[in-house]
């Protein structure tokens, strides 16, 4: 089974990764196109309640296409993933506007913000992160996933690339 990307909040950039998607041959299931925006904990409630829909070890991607698009076929996604199991896989970024970690974990100073656009992991690991960050009570994705990362950095798998 290809991983799946469920995708909502999608904006401008929708369309071009739409296109890589389709281009690539994933089995992509959007998500949040029918539900009111109210903020990044709308994204948060959403990709969570789709996670606890799937079975613990399916394989799940989750962008937010906002500034991505997908450039690798499925089977190089999966074994990615599959090469950090049991990890949640999580993107890096330099500028974003969230807490640092604070906890010790093995990340350079200069790149010390995740981005809670790009997830991925067994569907388990995601759910433990998404009950998390929900119980969390955080609004902002950025900041709930610097967060988890910060509690967790033994289970989560830094991605700069």
């Amino acid at each position: 089974m290809d991983p799946l990307l469920p995708l909502c909040h999608c904006f401008k950039a929708y369309q071009d990764f739409r296109q890589s998607v389709e281009y690539w041959g994933y089995n992509a299931t959007i998500i949040g196109e029918q539900h009111v925006w109210a903020g990044f904990r709308t994204k948060m409630s959403l990709v969570a309640d789709f996670v606890h829909s799937l079975p613990d070890d399916d394989i799940l991607a989750f962008a937010d296409c906002y500034d991505a698009i997908v450039a690798g076929p499925p089977e190089e996604l999966r074994r990615k993933i599959l090469d950090r199991a049991p990890s949640l896989v999580v993107g890096v970024e330099v500028t974003c506007n969230t807490n640092c970690f604070k906890h010790g974990c093995p990340i350079p100073s200069e790149r010390k913000f995740v981005n809670g656009g790009f997830l991925a992991g067994t569907v388990k690991v995601l759910k433990r992160y998404y009950d998390f960050v929900l119980a969390s009570g955080e609004s902002d994705d950025q900041i709930a996933m610097g967060m988890y990362a910060s509690e967790n950095c033994q289970d989560v798998y830094f991605d700069y690339d």
